[in-house]
């Protein structure tokens, strides 16, 4: 009796142990299986977020293409715009020289036709002029001879006063005085000179002009300060223009 308890012991502990490892092999199947759950889901997460990022990064380039092909859209219009605007400021200063051009040849005409209208006037004016030019030649050579008449009838009565009128007393200057033309009026004919009254100069004394040792004019004095003097020039007398420099003689003349 006692045996067959022992053996049903033993067959109960061999099942026990059986069970308890059976129990502790489901256990570790149980875990392995969700190992292998853990690990695919995982796996399945991160297929999921390199799908996620590959999108991203397709949805990336396709925009940034999308960008390159507008910005290249936009150059080409910009191009397009540019080349319109060249055309246009082309066609505009076309336009302009054309417009420059047809004035130009407007008042080119209005010019010939006001030269053809002057040239008959012209035409018209010389041929009354030539009309008129013997009676202009007879009046002329008429005046002439008035001239003539009047000029010889003046000469006789300057001869007359000359002859009858008191010679003019020149005033003496010292002997050898020297003096320089320090300013020449080419327009009223005179010149101021260095020398003055405590030079010896007079009022209406004359004075030979010299340049380089050769004589050239003749001038007299017409008004004498203290240290410069002012004189006319005489016409007659005159071979050259006086010039600043130039010297003033009086010898006794």
């Amino acid at each position: 009796m006692l045996y067959k308890i022992t053996m049903i012991l033993t067959l109960l502990v061999v099942v026990a142990t059986g069970v308890v490892n059976e129990i502790k092999v489901n256990a570790h199947i149980q875990e392995e299986l969700r190992l292998d759950k853990a690990a695919d889901d995982k796996k399945a997460e991160e297929d999921g977020l390199r799908n996620a990022s590959q999108q991203r990064l397709t949805q990336y380039t396709d925009a940034h293409t999308h960008r390159q092909q507008t910005l290249a859209q936009a150059q080409q219009e910009d191009q397009r715009q540019a080349q319109l605007v060249s055309q246009t400021q082309a066609g505009v200063q076309a336009a302009q020289q054309a417009e420059k051009a047809a004035m130009n040849e407007r008042n080119t005409t209005r010019r010939s036709n006001q030269d053809f209208k002057d040239l008959n006037m012209e035409i018209a004016e010389i041929k009354r002029i030539r009309n008129k030019l013997p009676n202009v030649e007879r009046a002329l050579s008429t005046a002439k001879s008035e001239r003539d008449i009047v000029t010889k009838d003046n000469q006789r009565m300057r001869t007359q006063i000359v002859r009858l009128a008191p010679e003019e007393k020149k005033p003496l200057l010292p002997h050898g005085l020297r003096g320089k033309i320090v300013s020449v009026d080419q327009k009223y004919q005179y010149v101021v000179l260095d020398i003055g009254k405590h030079h010896g100069v007079e009022p209406k004394g004359e004075m030979m002009i010299s340049r380089d040792g050769a004589l050239l004019g003749k001038i007299k004095i017409t008004r004498a300060e203290a240290d410069y003097s002012i004189a006319n020039i005489l016409q007659d007398w005159k071979d050259d223009e006086p010039a600043e420099g130039d010297l003033v003689i009086y010898g006794g003349l």
